[in-house]
């Protein structure tokens, strides 16, 4: 994963493998909205990210915004 960093609303510039780890931790919580918003974030800088790109997927794909569990 590459190292530029990005913004993420709330917090101060971080790596994308920084960002990734914020997002999960958003993600665990139930904080989708959030996780999402970081998701985002990292694929504004790398479009081709795969874990973020699968996960907001996930998220999006589920009825219900993503209640249930994505593998």
């Amino acid at each position: 994963m590459s190292q530029a960093p990005l913004n993420i609303p709330g917090v101060v510039m971080v790596s994308l493998s920084e960002a990734y780890a914020i997002a999960i931790g958003h993600h665990r919580a139930g904080r989708m909205g959030e996780a999402a918003g970081v998701y985002r974030a990292i694929l504004d800088a790398d479009p081709r990210q795969a874990d973020a790109l699968h996960l907001l997927g996930c998220w999006r794909g589920r009825p219900g915004g993503g209640r249930r569990r994505c593998r």
